[in-house]
């Protein structure tokens, strides 16, 4: 993280993508040191981002655009081809956000975190959900991220895994699930 916030390595390593609220997200060419707006915050009227991603191949970016103010205020998860614009995948109005978390190593679907409606957020874990980045609708991946007993596995499903004891053994007999 850096003073803007969250930031990713450019896939060939010649670049840092971050978020700069407003510009939008940009990214620094390390050759050059110069700057260019990849999501452009005012030309797609987005009013913040919640999170966002560069695909395995460097190709595409995920992100979480939010559009609108107080009642009218929504998040959505888009994904961006190098050079295109923006394309929204999944939308939720206020209560309800979104957040880009990560795209499958494979780099065929977006993981989103998800707070739904009569969630409580004093108790109530983000969900975790995914979204083919082709399009379609988004489906839960099985979990929340709240609890320290859940492990994502590569393929982007949540699943629990045993508690441990102070002694650092499971409660299942030693065993471990593994990702």
């Amino acid at each position: 993280e850096s003073a803007y916030g969250v930031y990713h390595w450019s896939p060939d390593g010649l670049a840092i993508l971050y978020l700069h609220q407003p510009r939008g997200i940009v990214a620094h060419d390390l050759t050059t040191g110069r700057d260019k707006v990849v999501v452009d915050r005012k030309a797609n009227a987005f009013t913040g981002f919640s999170g966002f991603a560069v695909s395995p191949d460097g190709a595409s970016l995920a992100f979480g655009g939010v559009t609108g103010q107080g009642p009218n205020l929504a998040r959505a998860i888009f994904v961006q081809a190098a050079g295109g614009p923006p394309r929204e995948l999944f939308r939720v109005k206020a209560p309800e956000s979104a957040f880009v978390q990560m795209w499958t190593p494979k780099g065929h679907d977006i993981l989103f975190t998800r707070f739904k409606q009569g969630q409580d957020p004093a108790s109530d874990p983000h969900q975790l959900w995914k979204i083919s980045a082709a399009g379609g609708d988004g489906t839960s991946a099985g979990g929340d991220l709240g609890e320290d007993r859940r492990q994502l596995r590569r393929d982007g499903d949540c699943h629990r895994r045993p508690l441990e004891t102070s002694q650092g053994d499971s409660q299942a007999g030693g065993q471990r699930d593994t990702v």
